[in-house]
């Protein structure tokens, strides 16, 4: 908890993508038990790091995590990837049997689209394979 507090403290600082991942998926792990449903993440052994507003990323994490435990059905999986793309980063929800084009209607909304123009993000959703796409740049601004 400690470190998700004092993310706030630096509004642009190098980042470990999948460590704040990692802490993201902790904080929402009870979340997602009440709601039946399990976290699969798949880190890489080495750092992916990111020059970014780190409060601001969890926050985007959050919602892109909320919104795929939606997308599954009690006692199913959302898998998360994350891969080194080029010079930027891609985590893949997955398995998300739920995921149908009228519910993408509702995502990413005005929050969520803050959060990606101030991050300089990019989401994509693909109903056929079940997959939220959430890109991230090297840096902001890059």
């Amino acid at each position: 908890m400690n470190k998700f507090a004092h993310s706030v403290d630096k509004p642009l600082s190098d980042v470990d993508v999948c460590e704040t991942l990692e802490l993201v998926v902790a904080l929402s792990s009870r979340l997602a038990d009440m709601r039946g449903v399990n976290l699969e993440p798949l880190y890489t052994k080495e750092r992916i790091c990111i020059t970014t507003n780190h409060f601001l990323l969890q926050n985007l994490l959050w919602c892109c995590l909320d919104f795929a435990m939606t997308s599954v059905t009690e006692g199913k999986t959302v898998g998360i990837l994350v891969e080194e793309i080029a010079k930027d980063v891609q985590i893949k929800f997955t398995k998300l049997q739920g995921l149908i084009d009228e519910r993408t209607n509702k995502f990413p909304s005005e929050e969520e689209d803050a959060l990606i123009r101030a991050l300089g993000a990019e989401i994509s959703i693909d109903t056929s394979v079940r997959t939220i796409v959430l890109k991230l740049p090297e840096k902001i601004g890059s």
